[in-house]
């Protein structure tokens, strides 16, 4: 990553401020970041940017239906092609971001590289996680590799399975 774009649609600030410290923290790492408001996508630099970041806040139900707000996915089409840039999602929320990153990347074209990174706050500031997942994104690792820590698949936990009986009926002599 060179060049990052970052995008994103902010209802109360919590977001355009997360937008903000994922960009203090790229150009700290020597990436030129560049932050604009999605109702000003039209105008931008897509074409400069090797990295784009798409962001907005969790709209939904508190523990269900999380989905971007409509207006991030009209402004979402406007945008010019997103082909050979990696897409970098990020969200900011109260409760829980459930399946908002799905939700997120289904509006997405088909043809670009979504990154398996994806980043959240509930108080639009970097997390330790965060900044290590954008460390490993401006070290060169590739984007679309799944970058989350590896999980442990348990030994799956032994019943017991022994043949259950029906209590045979008493036989009846007629």
């Amino acid at each position: 990553m060179n060049r990052a774009l970052i995008l994103y649609q902010s209802r109360r600030g919590t977001t355009a401020a997360y937008s903000e410290e994922i960009a203090a923290e790229l150009t700290g790492k020597g990436i030129a970041a560049k932050v604009i408001p999605m109702y000003q996508s039209g105008s931008a630099p897509v074409e400069e940017a090797d990295t784009i970041f798409l962001g907005c806040w969790t709209s939904g139900l508190l523990f269900f239906l999380q989905k971007p707000e409509k207006v991030w996915v009209q402004y979402l089409k406007q945008l010019p092609d997103l082909k050979n840039r990696d897409i970098v999602l990020f969200t900011t929320y109260k409760v829980l971001t459930g399946s908002m990153f799905r939700e997120m990347a289904r509006h997405l074209p088909q043809d670009v590289n979504v990154s398996a990174v994806k980043l959240k706050s509930r108080n639009g500031h970097l997390t330790e996680s965060n900044r290590q997942l954008l460390k490993l994104l401006t070290d060169g690792q590739p984007a679309t590799r799944n970058l989350q820590p590896a999980t442990r698949n348990p030994q799956p936990a032994t019943r017991n399975l022994q043949p259950t009986t029906r209590n045979p009926q008493p036989a009846t002599d007629n």
